[in-house]
């Protein structure tokens, strides 16, 4: 079943996303924006916003809503320079 609504960046369906980063496997549930995001780690350790940008083609506002989820989490960590750089934490 497909839920219409307004904005198209509003609904999320839950996705399970093995995370085979640390020493040991994990399953985390998570909507699948979040997942949209993580997987472009998948071929990279670190990406700037741009990268993401271009990768998820979601707008900027909602990207960056998504991400500050990921980096309260811990599963993503930001720092901050000129150049915005997301890593996958280790």
């Amino acid at each position: 079943m497909w839920i219409s609504s307004p904005n198209p960046y509003c609904v999320t369906f839950p996705a399970e996303l093995k995370m085979t980063y640390l020493k040991k496997p994990y399953f985390v549930t998570m909507g699948t924006f979040h997942m949209g995001v993580l997987l472009p780690f998948n071929n990279a350790e670190s990406l700037n916003l741009r990268d993401l940008l271009d990768s998820t083609q979601m707008p900027e506002k909602e990207l960056v809503k998504q991400l500050q989820v990921l980096v309260e989490a811990k599963l993503v960590v930001a720092s901050v320079s000129y150049h915005p750089v997301l890593t996958i934490p280790k």
